[in-house]
């Protein structure tokens, strides 16, 4: 890659000593941090990016430069559950691992198998950077790694690193830095919940919980042998063009947007399964606000909401406005968190979580 370097002097970001509250999602991420639930895992992403050519030390300064001017990113998890910003680390050091000397196969049946221990790379849960960056050398080129802990970045908040990232690599300008933070955010959820519109969907969610199902009850050979952590096996399919295009033609004939034609044919597949035909799913939200001051800020903005997928008569058409309906009803109120709608269900109290079964989309 020929680019310039980035002005080596980064913007700093001022930081605040004072603590504030976790979000509802990121205190379930901090809860499951702690073993509070069976099936508990760390919740975090991965992404992996190949080139035939880097620029490690340049990469560092790239990744440096974000770092300073965002104190989300290096955050401090109390035991009381508030968190707060931390100095940004002096430098960024990126840990190489060499396998140029494997042959191409090896080194690709390795890297597979080492997909099963990213946990071990892991920053510390809620003491500093709450991402991590390592890189694997083979003989063709080099596999870059990033680990995002959830407990401070949403999607939109990765897609923003890895773009400011390779701007900054490539020597390209950054977006100029928001005077709003994550904490004001945090500060404004909470003057809502005293709000008026806020009780009257509380009070909606209340009312509405009366008539919900429960999760799906999967298959369990015994329920005393449901193991404390959770383990994942990611199944990837991928369309292509064509499909996509008869995708999107189906949901406008059966008149439900793609995402809502998606998660019916999720909720089908676990129907198959399912002890009881109608079932919730915890469906991933954001909260993130549209006015424009929180569109350059990195944190987690996340919430959940429980999607009814409901039986009804007739094909994969009727499931599907069904879900739409109830859902695009549900979704005026979703400034309720779904853990907020769990406690309003009394269901709160199992060492077992009260949705496990997540739909999420960014679609």
């Amino acid at each position: 890659m020929k680019a310039n370097h980035p002005d080596s002097r980064p913007d700093t970001c001022p930081i605040s000593a004072s603590s504030f509250p976790l979000t509802s999602l990121q205190h379930a991420y901090w809860l499951g941090e702690q073993d509070a639930y069976r099936l508990h895992t760390p919740a975090y992403l991965h992404r992996c990016f190949f080139a035939e050519v880097v620029d490690i030390p340049r990469l560092e300064a790239a990744i440096q430069r974000v770092v300073q001017s965002n104190p989300s990113l290096s955050v401090e998890i109390l035991d009381d559950g508030t968190q707060r910003p931390l100095a940004p680390p002096e430098r960024i050091d990126i840990s190489v691992n060499d396998y140029s000397h494997f042959t191409a196969e090896t080194a690709k049946q390795y890297l597979a198998e080492r997909k099963g221990t990213l946990e071990s790379e892991l920053p510390p849960f809620g003491r500093g950077l709450q991402f991590a960056c390592f890189i694997d050398r083979v003989a063709n080129g080099f596999y870059i790694h990033f680990l995002f802990r959830l407990i401070a970045f949403d999607a939109m908040s990765m897609w923003l690193f890895l773009n400011d990232m390779c701007a900054g690599y490539l020597g390209r300008a950054t977006p100029e830095r928001q005077e709003a933070r994550f904490s004001d955010f945090v500060g404004e959820r909470l003057e809502l919940m005293t709000s008026p519109g806020y009780a009257r969907s509380l009070e909606y969610w209340q009312e509405r919980a009366r008539e919900l199902p429960n999760a799906p009850e999967l298959p369990l050979v015994d329920h005393d042998a449901i193991p404390e952590k959770s383990e994942f096996r990611r199944i990837r399919i991928s369309l292509d063009a064509p499909q996509v295009d008869a995708l999107h033609a189906q949901a406008r004939r059966h008149g439900v947007s793609v995402n809502s034609l998606l998660c019916t044919m999720y909720a089908d597949a676990l129907r198959l399964w399912s002890k009881n035909a109608s079932f919730i799913i915890n469906m991933l939200v954001t909260h993130r606000p549209d006015d424009g001051r929180f569109a350059h800020v990195y944190g987690n903005f996340g919430s959940t909401m429980p999607v009814e997928a409901e039986e009804v008569p007739g094909g994969l058409r009727e499931r599907a406005r069904a879900l739409q309906r109830k859902m695009f009803r549900d979704l005026k109120h979703m400034q309720v968190s779904g853990v907020e709608v769990i406690r309003a269900m009394g269901r709160s109290g199992s060492v077992l979580p009260a949705m496990p079964v997540v739909f999420a989309s960014s679609l």
